[in-house]
This record gives structure tokens, C-alpha cells and sequence, in this order.
């Protein structure tokens, strides 16, 4: 795999209040990330959530398409040239791992 990871972010303990679910929690972090890391979310052109829980065991729409609205990373079907493909993996505890191995045979 030749795939740099250049930027992970977590929520520290005080900051999670998980009373309020996975998509409040899923929305912070990946926010928080995308600050730190000095990227716009209309730059983003893949976007998996590979998490294990799942707030009503929604199964559908896509916790990943969901994310994409509330983050701003380009949620609109048109213009064509901006697009951000999103989906959910459900691989359990390896679901980050195999994350990884799609993002590397999508960039190779």
C-alpha cells in the first residue's frame, strides 16, 4: 500500500457527549479534521464512514451521504465536475482498515 495518511483527528473525552449520536459525533470529528488540516470540504472527492454504530440502525440512506450535507462537501448532484463519492463500509471492527486498502486502490 502506497498511500500516505496525512491527517487523523479525534475528539478528546470532554468533547464527545454521545447522548447525542453517531451523525452529531461523526459531524464534529470530521469537521474538526478537515480544520485542522487546512482543507475546504468542496475538496473532498471520497468520503468513507467506516464507523460501527449507527444512530436507529439506519441502514439506508448512507451515514456517509449524510455526513457529506452536513459537512458542506460538495452535496449537490450538479455541476457534474464537483462530486464527492460517498458510501458507507460495514466491516465491523476492521471496517478502517479495509478504509484504507479502498482509498489506496482508488488513488492507484
Amino acid at each position: 500500500m502506497g498511500t500516505r495518511i496525512e491527517m487523523i483527528s479525534i475528539l478528546p473525552p470532554a468533547g464527545r457527549q454521545t447522548l447525542r449520536g453517531t451523525m452529531w459525533l461523526s459531524e464534529k470529528v470530521a469537521k474538526k479534521c478537515l480544520k485542522e488540516a487546512n482543507i475546504d470540504p468542496s475538496e473532498l472527492e471520497l468520503l468513507i464512514f467506516a464507523g460501527i454504530y449507527r444512530d436507529d440502525h439506519i441502514g439506508e440512506p448512507s451515514i456517509a451521504s449524510l455526513l457529506q450535507k452536513e459537512i458542506g462537501a460538495n452535496p449537490k448532484l450538479y455541476p457534474l465536475d464537483d462530486r464527492t463519492f460517498s458510501f458507507d463500509l460495514n466491516s465491523g471492527g476492521c471496517g478502517l482498515v479495509n478504509a484504507f486498502q479502498i482509498i489506496d486502490g482508488f488513488i492507484s
